[in-house]
């Protein structure tokens, strides 16, 4: 299935950014920082499709927020470091786990075939993200995924 004009802008945003993080003049030269061949690049501008997954790593990687990474805007950095006498804590948001429920979500949609529009999805997302909330060791497996597809399906959103 071939993503939308969305995901078409939120692929040249991302590669935008990843250029000018790392110095580079051609676009296809963003496969090196994401571990991808050159072809892969090539075929995501072909489809529309964000590569949720290489851009989750590479964030991770480099500390980088994926608002920031997807959107250009809020902080650029997914932590930021307090320093007081004595201590350093790391303020992590919530943004994080739901960047990574919706990495899960999209491979295993695409794994087993399925086409979820856009409220479908975040449906499914928003309601991981809740039980996560309750049970931070929930397992993403894609029977559940599967389940929570057909709910959100069947509830309209």
């Amino acid at each position: 299935m071939a993503g939308s004009d969305y995901e078409r802008d939120l692929l040249r945003g991302v590669i935008q950014r990843i250029c000018e993080l790392e110095g580079l003049s051609n676009e296809v030269d963003v496969a090196g920082p994401l571990g991808v061949n050159p072809r892969n690049v090539a075929a995501w501008k072909s489809r529309k499709s964000v590569p949720w997954l290489h851009l989750e790593g590479y964030c991770q990687a480099k500390g980088l927020s994926m608002e920031w990474m997807l959107y250009g805007r809020g902080a650029r950095k997914s932590s930021d470091l307090q320093m007081e006498p004595g201590a350093i804590y790391r303020v992590t948001t919530d943004q994080d786990a739901v960047y990574r429920i919706s990495a899960v979500v999209h491979r295993l949609c695409r794994e087993l075939g399925n086409e979820v529009d856009d409220a479908t999805f975040s449906g499914v997302v928003r309601l991981l993200h809740r039980e996560r909330i309750d049970n931070p060791e929930l397992e993403l497996s894609a029977g559940k995924i599967e389940a929570l597809i057909q709910l959100v399906v069947r509830n309209g959103g």
